[in-house]
């Protein structure tokens, strides 16, 4: 269970508008579905993908690594001194929500999952391991800036199939598949459109797409601050934000 969702449920929060489905199925389920507070207020338009990703030059001398299959066997180039003789996979923030340690464990691959601790932490692996062109395997997702900034490859798992869909869903130390792509979906208290009509009606609205998002998100990481990027893009795309004031306008008249 994630906090966001009881303090949705609750009231205390009214809000989300970036929700990952594939990390979030037993709040779906429990909060969503059940009617118990929260609901599914549609798709934010942006679609993500959480994988396994190894820096792109890794696959000059070791093209097999572009799949699991091409992993097993050579897990050991991954180790450090906290996880020899097992390759090391890092991940970010625990509270993220992530299979790994399921995936690599059912697919019979020698891997422990790391936790750096944060995003920012292991963004600056990532950053240390490229700058010394050192192997590395992680957990991350597209959309992200750092896409744009590192030449990053995507390692292929298994297909999804019902069973990992049950899994996710149920008892996550069963989970064998990729994970799935993410039509990403905002959630609001169901208390929202009684409470702040014109909020709910703006945030209903709201939708735009990767390259919006990435867009905003390169700007911050290059340290622009945030109401600035923000105001950049607004200048940039006023027919894209005008009809979700207007639908906002239209429910507070």
């Amino acid at each position: 269970e994630f906090e966001q969702f009881p303090a949705l449920a609750s009231g205390d929060l009214d809000a989300t508008l970036e929700v990952w489905p594939s990390v979030h199925p037993k709040d779906y389920k429990n909060y969503i579905k059940s009617g118990a507070g929260v609901i599914d207020a549609g798709p934010l338009g942006v679609v993500g993908q959480i994988g396994w990703f190894i820096p792109t030059y890794m696959l000059t001398d070791h093209p097999g690594f572009a799949t699991w299959e091409g992993l097993k066997g050579n897990e050991s180039m991954f180790a450090t001194s906290e996880t020899a003789p097992k390759g090391r996979i890092v991940d970010g923030d625990p509270a993220f929500g992530s299979y790994d340690q399921a995936i690599a464990t059912n697919l019979g691959l020698n891997f422990k999952v790391i936790f750096a601790g944060s995003e920012p932490a292991e963004l600056t692996a990532l950053d240390a391991a490229y700058s010394k062109q050192d192997p590395f395997l992680f957990y991350f997702w597209t959309p992200h800036w750092a896409q744009a900034k590192y030449q990053l490859t995507m390692v292929k798992l298994p297909d999804i199939t019902a069973a990992c869909t049950n899994a996710a869903a149920n008892d996550v130390t069963k989970y064998a598949c990729a994970y799935p792509p993410d039509p990403l979906y905002k959630a609001f208290s169901a208390d929202l459109k009684s409470k702040a009509p014109a909020a709910f009606a703006f945030l209903s609205a709201m939708n735009w797409t990767n390259d919006a998002q990435n867009g905003i998100a390169l700007d911050i990481s290059n340290h622009v601050a945030d109401d600035q990027a923000a105001q950049k893009w607004i200048d940039a795309n006023p027919s894209v934000w005008k009809p979700w004031v207007d639908s906002g306008l239209a429910a507070q008249a």
